[in-house]
């Protein structure tokens, strides 16, 4: 595995965050990395799924949403 070289600031915010939290500079290092992907991660499918669905509707669910309208509706009055 390489070997990570932190600049000075840094390395001194990781050691006096790491003492705070009780756990090891490499410790805080791999919580902070694999955050970071999660973070990534999120923000890729986020992403994916606003693009998805950032178009109008096709004509086919437009039409599933008709149906399924007339029907909620036919039930709400039957509730009433």
């Amino acid at each position: 595995m390489e070997t990570l070289t932190l600049t000075k600031t840094l390395a001194e915010k990781v050691e006096t965050i790491a003492t705070k939290m009780h756990v090891s500079s490499n410790q805080l290092v791999s919580i902070a990395l694999e955050d970071f992907f999660t973070r990534q991660q999120n923000k890729q499918v986020f992403d994916a799924l606003n693009e998805a669905y950032s178009g109008s509707p096709s004509d086919t669910e437009i039409q599933e949403l008709k149906v399924i309208k007339t029907k909620t509706s036919k039930v709400l009055d039957e509730w009433k």
